[in-house]
């Protein structure tokens, strides 16, 4: 189940396929693959929120009895990437919410 989640979330972010062995390097020895180049974000970012999110549905799982499942873990590691993309852009001195349209009369 956790392997379903790092396979969908690491061809979404990262530029090579997945494989353990890249995880492992990744977990272990700190060596990032490349992230795409639509994703401004430092490649362990990406990793962290991935675990983060795992994590919390671990949690929610064993205390609270919530079903671990892997599309909810995966829409949470998005949204926490989003929170940190546009956290970016703030730090970056960008608006992270689009120009507002309206029309003149």
């Amino acid at each position: 189940m956790k392997r379903r989640i790092w396979e969908e979330t690491w061809s979404s972010f990262f530029t090579t396929p997945f494989t353990v062995e890249l995880l492992e390097k990744a977990l272990y020895k700190l060596v990032f693959p490349q992230v795409k180049e639509s994703h401004t974000l430092p490649p362990a970012v990406y990793i962290a929120h991935i675990l983060l999110a795992m994590w919390r549905s671990h949690f929610h799982f064993m205390f609270n009895e919530q079903p671990f499942l892997p599309s909810i873990v995966i829409a949470h590691a998005r949204s926490l990437l989003l929170t940190s993309f546009r956290e970016k852009l703030v730090r970056d001195g960008m608006s992270p919410f689009p120009i507002p349209h309206f029309n003149l009369p």
